[in-house]
């Protein structure tokens, strides 16, 4: 299940999910802004529709204040010397991984950005509103597209 087509360089990914969303939620900044773009990647890098994705077979478990998605967010940045190796960890354990070459500068972005600290304290003390605010988006962006077979949560 790959990312649909569009013109290279085009609006970041976040941009486009977070546009669906508009009037929800109210804009973010800093380093809660990019907090929710790198859970917002992470949620669309996992294998949703793979047999083998111990995260997809646990969707009534993913969402929520203390689901699979905020616990899991929270505790990675206990181990995490800094921003990438906290996405690295994150990622290998949700199996997730970028769709495109957009989603994957995008990610080499966010974790490049200069208050890497200041965000992983967001991922840390935030974790159930970020995974909140992911929800919200993911929805949005669901409803406003057309149905797919083996669609995202």
């Amino acid at each position: 299940m790959g990312a649909e087509p569009r013109e290279r360089g085009a609006r970041p990914a976040t941009d486009r999910w977070l546009a669906a969303a508009d009037g929800l939620l109210p804009a973010r900044e800093g380093p809660e802004d990019t907090a929710d773009r790198l859970v917002l990647l992470l949620h669309y890098g996992i294998p949703w529709g793979s047999d083998t994705s111990w995260v997809a077979a646990r969707r009534d478990r993913y969402w929520g204040v203390d689901g699979l998605l905020s616990n899991r967010v929270r505790a990675a940045t206990y181990r995490a010397a800094n921003l990438a190796e906290w996405w690295s960890a994150i990622a290998k354990e949700f199996q997730a991984q970028p769709r495109d070459a957009d989603e994957r500068a995008e990610v080499a972005r966010l974790t490049g950005m200069p208050d890497e600290r200041a965000v992983r304290h967001t991922l840390r003390w935030q974790a159930p509103l970020i995974a909140l605010r992911a929800q919200i988006v993911a929805d949005a962006f669901r409803d406003s597209r057309p149905a797919r077979a083996g669609g995202l949560p």
